[in-house]
């Protein structure tokens, strides 16, 4: 199961990259 971890890791990075909501 690699493309869960690939999903989730690129949506983290995205979110910290660009972390629009901060609550």
């Amino acid at each position: 199961m690699s493309n869960l971890e690939d999903l989730y890791r690129e949506i983290i990075l995205d979110h910290y990259r660009n972390p629009r909501n901060r609550g």
